[in-house]
C-alpha cells in the first residue's frame, strides 16, 4: 500500500512527522467533516495542492455501513456472541 490515514485528529500539530510520513507513504488522506475548514500551514496547503495530502468527506451512509461492519466484526469475533462488551470508558454500567 502506498497510502495511509491520519488519526485521529483532523489538523496536522506536527509538520516534520507529515513530512517522514511522506516519505513512506505516496498520500496520506485525513477525515474533514463537511463544512469544516482546517486550520492548515501553508506546508499542508501545498501538500494539499500536489495531492500527497488528501482530504476525505463521509456520509452518513457510509457511516451507518463502517458502524455494522464493525458490529459485525466484533460479534464474529467475540465466542459469547451474546452482546457488544464496550470499553469501561464507554460504559453506562456503574
Amino acid at each position: 500500500m502506498s497510502q495511509a490515514l491520519h488519526y485521529p485528529s483532523i489538523e496536522f500539530n506536527d509538520v516534520d512527522a507529515l513530512k517522514r510520513a511522506l516519505l513512506v507513504w505516496d498520500r496520506v488522506y485525513r477525515i474533514v467533516p463537511a463544512g469544516y475548514q482546517p486550520n492548515d500551514q501553508t506546508e499542508i496547503q501545498t501538500a494539499i495542492q500536489s495531492d500527497a495530502v488528501v482530504n476525505l468527506s463521509v456520509d452518513a451512509q457510509e457511516k451507518t455501513l463502517a458502524a455494522q461492519r464493525f458490529l459485525d466484526f466484533h460479534y464474529l469475533r467475540n465466542s459469547t456472541k451474546t452482546r457488544l462488551i464496550w470499553p469501561a470508558g464507554f460504559s453506562t454500567e456503574t
